[in-house]
């Protein structure tokens, strides 16, 4: 009964306008809603990932193979002429709500009124939005997202449980910084082995960028023909299976003229530290924020933690 008075309230919805359903076309909106694609799954590390195919779709001719490189490893991967061409998500969307910044929305083109977009809303009237390395300003100041918000908008570039059959030159990968380092690598996973030693680092090497494989048989002459922009949001996550000793563990990231450490003790005591360069205006010395509380719940058992 509950699912027919359900259906019921919909199709009045539906009827009166007051919700309007649409099928996406394109993945301008991708990774968050899709538009005729392929489903892929990488022949070296086994990632699985979508590809734009709304090009392929409204080809009248016969289709040719078309290559989707893998955004975890590199590896171009394949996808035939027989391989299935999934439609586009279907949305519903309510005409009776006020639209709130973040929110998804559709819109008439201005151009052509028959055609509908959907973005997501970051501007609201009146507002200047600048977009630098990532990160969005309005009027000057760097608009802060909720943790929900951020969940929506991460793009993953990297998985080192996906390991590859074999290294591509330029391949993102994690590697110790010295030779004698004491980090040791099993099946994806980094394990530390020793208690006495000052500073021993595992660092990422390869490139980080706002490209999405998504978008890669659209996109893939303007992506050659123009460097990707720098960027600066990024957010490491890891599974810490077991921590203990008096040792720290610390998580850096350095981008431009900005240094940030986290240092993590055993005993859950957490330190952020975030230092700027000082511009030759200033008196020449970085400023320096400090954040110290305390991690909840135990690390010795295991915990994800993400910086």
């Amino acid at each position: 009964m509950a699912r027919e008075g359900f259906a019921y309230l919909l199709a009045f919805l539906v009827k009166w306008k007051l919700l309007e359903a649409f099928i996406v076309p394109t993945g301008a909106m991708a990774p968050t809603i899709y538009g005729a694609h392929a489903d892929v799954v990488c022949q070296n590390c086994g990632m699985k990932y979508a590809v734009s195919m709304s090009m392929q779709a409204q080809m009248l001719q016969e289709r040719t193979p078309v290559h989707a490189s893998c955004p975890n490893c590199g590896q171009a991967n394949e996808i035939g002429v027989d391989a299935p061409i999934l439609q586009g998500d279907r949305i519903l969307v309510d005409k009776i709500s006020q639209p709130r910044r973040w929110d998804l929305i559709t819109f008439k083109f201005p151009k052509d009124r028959r055609i509908n977009y959907v973005k997501r809303l970051v501007g609201l009237p009146g507002e200047t939005l600048e977009i630098t390395d990532g990160g969005i300003f309005i009027n000057g100041r760097r608009l802060q997202r909720g943790a929900s918000q951020s969940q929506d908008m991460w793009l993953l570039v990297y998985d080192s449980n996906l390991q590859a059959k074999w290294a591509l030159p330029g391949s993102p990968h994690w590697e110790p910084k010295e030779k004698s380092s004491r980090w040791k690598v099993a099946d994806g996973q980094w394990t530390f082995e020793g208690n006495r030693v000052t500073d021993d680092a595992l660092v990422f090497a390869g490139r980080l960028t706002n490209e999405i494989a998504y978008n890669e048989q659209e996109h893939s002459r303007q992506l050659a023909e123009n460097t990707p922009p720098l960027v600066g949001d990024i957010q490491l996550v890891c599974d810490l299976k077991q921590f203990s000793g008096e040792g720290s563990l610390e998580l850096r990231w350095e981008f431009r003229d900005q240094k940030i450490r986290t240092t993590i003790s055993a005993d859950r005591k957490c330190e952020i530290l975030v230092s700027a360069i000082a511009t030759a205006e200033e008196d020449g010395k970085p400023h320096e924020t400090v954040v110290r509380g305390r991690l909840q719940g135990p690390l010795a058992a295991g915990r994800r933690l993400g910086f």
